[in-house]
Formats: structure tokens, sequence, C-alpha cells
């Protein structure tokens, strides 16, 4: 076979290839350009997915929160208390003065 004969296959397989890829993804394109069209009205955007997270963990922090208050206000009055059970004497000595 001649060198033309060769090339002018050769080029036609490279073209006849190259138009079968092309043709796959335009249709690939199109396909994901449906889809996202379809869930392009129910889908989220960042900010309100970000908005959403961050009310959820304010929800989910408040009552936390609110018990480690409690428990540190119990923890201050907890050494008063103990000490005063520890040392009945000088419980004693400030009943007194108080009088």
């Amino acid at each position: 076979m001649e060198f033309s004969t060769v090339f002018f296959i050769l080029m036609m397989n490279v073209i006849i290839f190259s138009f079968i890829a092309w043709n796959a993804k335009a249709k690939n394109d199109l396909k994901r350009e449906q889809i996202r069209a379809q869930s392009g009205s129910h889908s989220l955007g960042t900010s309100e997915l970000k908005g959403m997270i961050q009310e959820a963990m304010t929800d989910a922090i408040i009552p936390l929160e609110e018990r480690l208050e409690l428990i540190e206000s119990h923890m201050r009055r907890l050494p008063a208390a103990s000490k005063q059970a520890e040392n009945p004497a000088v419980e004693a000595e400030q009943d007194e003065s108080k009088r």
C-alpha cells in the first residue's frame, strides 16, 4: 500500500473517533444540564446550607449552655458547703458572731 492510502485511512479513523467522542460528550453534557434543570428548584445554595447548619448548631448549643451554667452555679455553692461541713467549729463561731 502506498503511504497516501495508509495516511488517508488513519486520518479517516481519527476523524470518525473524534466525532464519536465529541457526540458522546455532547450527549453527556445535555443529560447533565437536564438533570441540573430538574433538580435546580429543589437544591440548596451554599449560603442556605451554611445558614441551616448554623441555626441547628445554635439550637443544639443553647440547652447545653444553660445546663453548664446550672452546674457551674452548683459547683460554686459546693465548696462553701463542704468547707462548712469540714469545720463545724468555724460554723459555730460564725453563728455566735452574728448574734
